[in-house]
């Protein structure tokens, strides 16, 4: 549809716009969407790139310096980066480069289907402070982050963790609960956090006597800290 000057589509106020920006970029069958005239794009590009989708397997280092390019449109306005799985892992240095050519703080979140390094990790986090979504796999990786002297103090902000992993212990969530004050999601597998002899007489679910005085399981110490999450009301727990 072509929208002329005067058209009363174009007259629509700038909050107007963005609604119809919005649903227009949002819609599953959209096949294309083409932006007629400078006072759309202003409003539509913002939108169009919130969400940078990409499995960087056809990156260059010519094609990172162009999304940074003080003319390009496009990662200026990226406030989420979604990293799909990928078949080789012989790009994923560009991942650091594309981490690089954004503003820093404008990140809110951060998705990845395949395994990044802790310095990487440790890059997004000192950058992007303001980060409040974290999917990643790997909780031994995290949990090295969680510890660092440099990186400690940059999950305050998170709102949403996902932990793609099978070793993770009750001590890493207690981390969490401490660096993640604000969060309210959390999904992780507890799959080694194994209560205990359960069907043994005289115990509880942890595996341990209601009286006992043993040290705490890794169990107890993970429901604990999961306990001590103060916003924290959504909770999915896989085990495959």
């Amino acid at each position: 549809m072509d929208i002329q000057p005067h058209d009363q589509l174009d007259r629509l106020p700038t909050e107007l716009k963005c609604i119809v920006a919005r649903l227009l970029t949002a819609l599953d069958n959209r096949k294309s969407l083409v932006l007629v005239n400078k006072a759309w794009a202003a409003v539509g590009l913002p939108f169009r790139w919130e969400t940078f989708t990409t499995d960087l397997v056809h990156s260059n280092p010519r094609s990172l310096l162009g999304l940074g390019h003080p003319n390009s449109s496009i990662v200026k306005h990226v406030r989420n980066i979604n990293l799909l799985a990928r078949a080789s892992s012989s790009n994923v240095d560009y991942l650091l480069t594309l981490l690089a050519k954004i503003l820093r703080g404008q990140l809110h979140g951060f998705k990845s289907k395949e395994t990044i390094q802790a310095s990487t990790l440790s890059l997004l986090l000192v950058l992007h402070p303001a980060l409040e979504v974290l999917h990643v796999p790997g909780g031994a990786m995290l949990g090295d982050t969680l510890q660092s002297p440099w990186t400690s103090d940059c999950f305050s902000n998170l709102t949403s963790m996902d932990i793609y992993t099978q070793c993770f212990s009750g001590k890493d969530l207690s981390r969490i609960a401490t660096s993640c004050p604000k969060l309210e999601q959390l999904s992780l597998d507890l799959y080694s956090l194994v209560p205990g002899n359960v069907d043994a007489p005289n115990y509880d679910i942890i595996g341990r006597a209601p009286n006992s005085t043993q040290a705490p399981s890794e169990f107890e110490v993970a429901l604990n800290a999961i306990a001590s999450m103060p916003n924290l009301h959504t909770l999915r727990i896989t085990n495959p």
